[in-house]
């Protein structure tokens, strides 16, 4: 059994990236929800957490989504809700049945196996461009 750094080195990292509700604007951190009360209703609360500045970020639960652990050809992290751009066809990033895939408006879903991913140019994501989908 490997220990130590070499063990550490074959983890994978563990990041989500989320719209943060005050601003809009992108972060990326680590996940979690808590009960609140706003008001008189209770409610989850849906933030990220980053390491760096110890803040604390509440996201729109609709846009989160995680890192695949994979870049594109421009060493870009590649979110779920990220649109890949490879010349010919532009897809999206999901979270299907237990693993990342892609899939456009024209397939049913394709793995990351079946294409060239180093190749593919993130080029917006599903909630700033819609239109790209």
């Amino acid at each position: 059994m490997e220990t130590g750094s070499n063990q550490r080195e074959a983890m994978r990292e563990i990041l989500f990236r989320g719209k943060r509700v005050d601003n809009g604007e992108w972060v990326e951190g680590h996940y979690f929800t808590d009960q609140v009360s706003k008001g008189s209703n209770p409610c989850v609360d849906i933030s990220l957490i980053r390491n760096d500045l110890h803040e604390d970020f509440e996201v729109k639960e609709n846009t989160v989504g995680q890192f695949t652990g994979l870049t594109d050809k421009n060493g870009t992290k590649m979110f779920e809700g990220d649109i890949l751009d490879y010349g010919i066809s532009k897809n999206h990033v999901v979270f299907l049945e237990g693993s990342f895939g892609i899939i456009n408006q024209s397939e049913q879903g394709s793995s990351f196996g079946s294409y060239d991913i180093d190749n593919g140019v993130i080029i917006g994501n599903i909630h700033d461009n819609p239109e790209l989908k």
